[in-house]
């Protein structure tokens, strides 16, 4: 357990498992998770599952639910979302960028060639050269396995990267570049001289990756992260900044946050009239003991709420006059109104505040 952004460590999550995919065949990751207690952990669910639709994975196994008995109180532990409503949400997000395909797969593809004897060499390469695994947070990336001096390559490769080991192959692909992957800024020049980066954005000195899609973008150095898609708006915070979106703009006044804003009718967020807001800090369990890396008490109920403040706007199409917005409990049952500020052009500007009320607050509901 360490205590500390995703956003900060980007090789430890994705430097493995963006390249690990084999194009052609199905791909899932088996077991992921942001663990308790620590306080980063909100972004677990909008950052996997935003990648791996973009990627276009199969599947994602969040471990785990619950490591005790589901009928009485689930007891706490490093991984166990059932008894950690931050995790618990975060998974909420992640199944609507996923599973309800809000965002979309990279049309671009980016394979690294691989001979069928690869295994076979006397110290065989196993990474992806330099920081090319970065690729992935732009399109999809993986490997082609060569069979009998050729390659079968994904739809949307315009380029195809050859190892360390210079892959000789008897024909080389039609329609697609063989590039030599030894230097990162020349593989990248050579993608967007081939095209097909779309709305991409990309350097390797950390600035802002966006994806080809326009949809996912990462701040690297400013350890953010937001999406943007039609049904949709995540934003993630290290701490106090402010980002917009299409719809939706946040300005987070403290710590590590993520406020997401999705349509649950159907409709364009723009267009929807129940939009369902998420204001993710941390939570605690009463009692929770920890120094460093070790936890030395897991507490017990109730959860205890970190503070946060955001404020929020929401630049909705039609009319907004009389619109609604409530603080919900863990249940979606609604518990107080917010005061709503209107706009003549259509914004609606309201705070969420997960200490306002006489219990904690981490849900809204908005209705119009």
């Amino acid at each position: 357990m360490h205590n500390q952004s995703a956003l900060a460590d980007l090789p430890a999550i994705f430097s493995g498992i963006f390249p690990g995919r084999t194009f052609g065949k199905p791909y899932t990751i088996s077991e992921f998770n942001w663990v308790y207690p620590n306080q980063f952990r909100a972004e677990s669910g909008p950052l996997t599952a935003a990648y791996a639709a973009l990627q276009d994975w199969d599947g994602l196994y969040r471990f785990d639910y619950a490591s005790s008995p589901l009928d009485g109180e689930i007891a706490p532990s490093y991984f166990a979302i059932a008894a950690d409503p931050i995790n618990f949400l975060s998974d909420r997000i992640g199944m609507l960028l996923f599973l309800r395909g809000d965002v979309k797969a990279s049309s671009l593809a980016v394979p690294i060639a691989i001979s069928s004897t690869h295994l076979k060499q006397e110290i065989p390469v196993n990474t992806y050269p330099g920081q090319l695994w970065k690729l992935g947070f732009l399109g999809r990336i993986g490997n082609v396995v060569e069979k009998s001096g050729r390659l079968t390559l994904p739809a949307g490769a315009a380029v195809c990267l050859r190892l360390k080991d210079n892959l000789a192959l008897a024909n080389e692909p039609e329609n697609c570049r063989l590039v030599s992957a030894d230097n990162d800024e020349q593989v990248f020049a050579a993608l967007r001289q081939a095209g097909g980066l779309g709305e991409g954005n990309f350097d390797f000195n950390g600035s802002v990756i966006r994806s080809t899609t326009g949809e996912l973008e990462l701040g690297e150095t400013a350890r953010t992260f937001k999406v943007v898609t039609g049904r949709s708006e995540v934003f993630a915070f290290a701490g106090q900044g402010r980002q917009a979106g299409g719809v939706t703009t946040v300005a987070n006044q403290g710590g590590p946050a993520v406020v997401f804003a999705g349509s649950v009718d159907g409709r364009e967020l723009r267009d929807s009239s129940r939009i369902l807001v998420m204001h993710l800090t941390d939570a605690l369990h009463h009692g929770t003991k920890f120094t460093d890396t070790v936890v030395e008490a897991w507490g017990s109920a109730p959860h205890r709420v970190r503070g946060g403040l955001a404020d929020v706007s929401l630049r909705l199409a039609g009319r907004t006059a009389g619109a609604r917005i409530w603080a919900l409990d863990m249940a979606g049952n609604r518990e107080r109104e917010l005061t709503i500020d209107f706009s003549d052009t259509g914004v609606i500007d309201f705070k969420v505040d997960t200490l306002a009320g006489e219990g904690a607050c981490l849900l809204y509901e908005l209705v119009r």
